[in-house]
């Protein structure tokens, strides 16, 4: 799971779903992509959107847009899904943990569209990749500082690791 945070926020739902159409490699598809919707655990913010992108039958992520206030400090998170619901269904309910050997062994691990989707969020947004791993959220509460670090920004044009 990524997730980045747009200070100045992004245009649309449809200008974003535009940019992932155009620059997406040719071996990538998106498969489903559905504006608005609802977060029932949150009453801050709004959910923009959701654009689900295919790598192959077991590697995908979800792209969802949320906005706290609808123009700025919007956020864009990437989680991991499988498309095919035969490859689901296998993986969760008949092969049990012998499905995390096999299935990367055939299809690979989610890494590669990972990149992609980060050096598009990164070279057309003005985005900040942010930390949310347990080992830095534990370093960070115990240093007293904030939960999240910023790992890589495009905010000012370029890309700072």
């Amino acid at each position: 799971m990524k997730i980045y945070q747009v200070p100045g926020g992004y245009p649309s739902f449809e200008a974003v779903e535009a940019v992932f159409k155009e620059k997406l490699p040719k071996d990538y598809e998106i498969v489903a992509s559905n504006a608005g919707g609802s977060m029932p655990m949150f009453t801050a913010g709004k959910k923009i959107g959701e654009i689900k992108i295919r790598q192959n039958a077991y590697n995908g992520i979800v792209i969802s847009l949320t906005s706290n206030d609808g123009t700025l400090n919007d956020n864009i998170s990437i989680t991991d899904y499988i498309p095919s619901f035969i490859v689901r269904f296998l993986h969760g309910n008949v092969l049990g943990y012998l499905t995390n050997l096999i299935f990367p062994a055939i299809y690979g691990t989610s890494s590669k569209i990972y990149e992609v989707t980060d050096n598009i969020i990164m070279s057309n947004f003005e985005a900040n990749e942010l930390d949310i791993s347990l080992k830095n959220s534990m370093k960070s509460m115990f240093k007293g500082k904030a939960v999240t670090e910023v790992v890589k920004s495009s905010v000012n044009g370029t890309v700072k690791e």
